[in-house]
Formats: C-alpha cells, structure tokens, sequence
C-alpha cells in the first residue's frame, strides 16, 4: 500500500505545477514575451484560453480521485489474492462482495434456472474444495462517478472504517468535481463555459479539500490493510 502513497504524491506534485502555471497566467502582472533574432514581443493571452485551463481542472482532479481510489482497492484485493487464503478465513463482508463477483456476468435478460444454477454450483464446490479466495478490482464499481458518497458506499461495503480531516468539509467538493468532470466529458457543457463560472481562488480551494479527502481515505485503508482488517 506504500506504494499506492507515493503514486499519490507524485500525482498530487504534477497537479500542483498545473495549478502553479494557471495561477502564474491569471496574474494580471504577468507578461509573457516571444524572443525573436534581434527583438521581443508581447504576446497576449486569449481569455477563452485561460477559462479552459480552468476548466481542466476538473479533468486532472476526476483522474486523480479515480486512480488513487481504483489503485488502492487493486493493492488491497492483490494482497488478500497473494495470501492464499481461503473464504472460511475471510469476514462476511468479502464473502459477499466475492459471491456478488460470482454472478457479475449473469445477463438478467438472458440468463435462465441453468445458468444460475451452474453458477451456484460452481460457488458451493468452490467453498467445498477450499479453493482460493480471490477478489478481480476490475469489478469495482467507480467509472465516472465517485464522489464522496460513492467513496463511503464503497468503504462501507468492504467494512473500512472513514473518518475524513475536517478540513475536507466532508468531502463535498468531490461531487462538483465529477459532476463538472461528466459535464465536460459528455459535452453538455463547453470548457469556456465552465471555465468562466470559477475563480483561480475558487478552483484553489477545491483542490485542497479534494486532496485532503483522498489522503484521508488512502490513511483508512492502508491501516485496513496492514492490520488484515479482512481476515476473521
């Protein structure tokens, strides 16, 4: 899980220098030159242009939730897959998080008794057999839309204890961020636009209590981790 910290810091580090570049360009006492052969020039910076730096912001927040989030729970389930245990040495919450993987493929609209039938008995010969318990992340539910909400659903059903620094006023700033995000992604609204509706200041601030959230929930599930919090 170390690790997954120190990717977490590097990616914190790169959406500094962006932050830093922005607030560098939003400046009004900042002029930038083009150095020619025997002369410079002023060159003047496009007002659409900085509303959409601002509104990338969201863009490298959205991907710095999800990739911390989605590598954690990758690292975690790596290391209950990697200790070979087997379900009866696991707590009720993987247990059904591992009967739900199961059916994950089980199309409601063209499954029939048969296929939930084989599926149930490859589940109890699989306890039988006391074969290997194993966790696939790939089946994490968090593609385009973690916010704080989803983040505690996601803690709550692996049975991970959360408690967010106050500062990160419980994490409320995470739903702006995907819903800017999605916004953005899904064209329904255009970078100028949503650039326009922040400060510097405002996307500053942001920032801060998104950062603090995710370091918090990383601090929660590395303690899981590393006490075995998954064991019986």
């Amino acid at each position: 899980m170390q690790d997954v910290l120190d990717n977490f810091n590097e990616r914190v580090k790169e959406v500094e220098k962006y932050y830093k570049v922005l607030e560098t360009l939003d400046d009004t006492r900042t002029v930038i030159y083009k150095q020619y052969a025997n002369r410079k020039s002023i060159v003047s910076l496009d007002n659409d242009a900085l509303k959409i730096m601002k509104s990338t912001c969201f863009l490298i927040l959205y991907n710095l939730v999800e990739s911390t989030i989605k590598e954690s729970f990758t690292e975690l389930y790596d290391q209950i897959n990697n200790e070979e245990t087997t379900i009866d040495q696991i707590n009720t919450s993987f247990r059904k998080l591992w009967i739900k993987q199961q059916f994950k493929n089980a199309d409601p609209l063209s499954s029939n008794q048969n296929t939930y039938r084989e599926i149930i008995t490859t589940v109890v010969n699989s306890i039988l057999d006391m074969e290997f318990f194993t966790l696939n992340s790939n089946h994490l539910p968090i593609s385009g839309n973690l916010d704080a909400r989803k983040i505690r659903e996601l803690y709550n059903k692996h049975s991970i204890d959360l408690k967010i620094h106050y500062t990160a006023l419980a994490g409320g700033e995470l739903r702006t961020v995907k819903d800017k995000r999605n916004a953005l992604a899904h064209g329904n609204i255009s970078f100028s636009q949503c650039g326009q509706e922040y400060t510097v200041e405002d996307l500053i601030n942001i920032k801060r209590k998104t950062v603090t959230y995710i370091k918090s929930s990383l601090r929660y599930i590395k303690k899981y981790a590393d006490g075995n919090g998954y064991a019986v």
